[in-house]
């Protein structure tokens, strides 16, 4: 089990670690559903063209976390979610601050972490989840 780290990269598929640059971060083969990572010891979840593992991510992140979330194709992305969505399937409450350009980038804070307020151009209201089903 892995405690807490300044980063990690992980990834279920060898090949996408093998591009990572070793010298960078520890690169575990894992599964997202399933990560060998203390209970929040992650203060920034990215999760780029990724699925959405809900439980997973609030488990591991710490509790004034964040989740950046990426899908560099926006809404036309096989993985594409919007970020309102994302908040309903996290559960709690959440702010979010969405870039603007494809709808396709967003971070996301539990609601009442600090620097939550935070003011962007494009700022998606608080909404509270009914968490993973």
């Amino acid at each position: 089990m892995i405690r807490t780290l300044p980063r990690v990269a992980a990834d279920l598929a060898r090949q996408m670690l093998r591009r990572a640059p070793a010298h960078l971060a520890p690169r575990p083969q894992a599964d997202a559903a399933r990560l060998p990572l203390a209970t929040g010891s992650i203060a920034a979840v990215v999760l780029v063209d990724a699925l959405l593992f809900p439980a997973e991510i609030t488990r591991v992140m710490a509790a004034d976390g964040v989740l950046i979330r990426a899908n560099q194709l926006g809404t036309d992305g096989p993985l594409f979610l919007d970020t309102p969505t994302a908040i309903g399937t996290l559960g709690g409450a959440w702010s979010a601050v969405q870039a603007g350009a494809g709808g396709g980038r967003a971070v996301l804070r539990r609601a009442g972490a600090a620097g939550a307020h935070r003011v962007s151009a494009s700022r998606v209201p608080e909404r509270r989840g009914s968490g993973p089903r």
